[in-house]
Order: structure tokens, then C-alpha cells, then sequence
């Protein structure tokens, strides 16, 4: 068995930004977990960020449907 590696492909301290693009994720069967981060220096020491994390493998395709939520949602 191979070892998967695991990249980030999306970071933001707002979990609601972080449900829709791990729903979007899903719905196009691509496999995604979520880390938590807590943030350090210029944030206070409760502040987190949360990352959307896929196998390597799928990182090209996870990143076009993200690219494709970022500019349905832009304000």
C-alpha cells in the first residue's frame, strides 16, 4: 500500500466558508478532511484557521472547484 500525502487546498478562520467548499468537495467525490490550526503572532491565541486538506492526487481538481466557488461568490 502506498502512503497518500495530504495538501491544503483551502485556508479560512470562517467555518462557513470552510462547509461549503468541503460540501462542494463531496459532491464531486473528492475524498477531504478539515484541520484545525490555531494561528499564532498577529492573532489573538484563540483565533484558529481551518484547512481543507485532499491526497495530492486529486489537489488539481479540488483546486479548479474551489477556483469556481471563489468567483461565484465574490463581492
Amino acid at each position: 500500500m502506498g502512503r497518500t500525502t495530504k495538501v491544503s487546498v483551502f485556508e479560512s478562520d470562517i467555518q462557513q466558508e470552510i462547509q461549503r467548499i468541503k460540501s462542494r468537495l463531496d459532491e464531486k467525490g473528492i475524498e477531504n478532511s478539515v484541520e484545525n490550526n490555531y494561528m499564532t503572532f498577529t492573532t489573538t491565541p484563540t483565533a484558529t484557521t481551518l484547512k481543507v486538506m485532499v491526497d495530492l492526487k486529486d489537489e488539481p481538481a479540488a483546486f479548479e472547484i474551489i477556483d469556481t466557488w471563489l468567483q461565484e461568490n465574490e463581492q
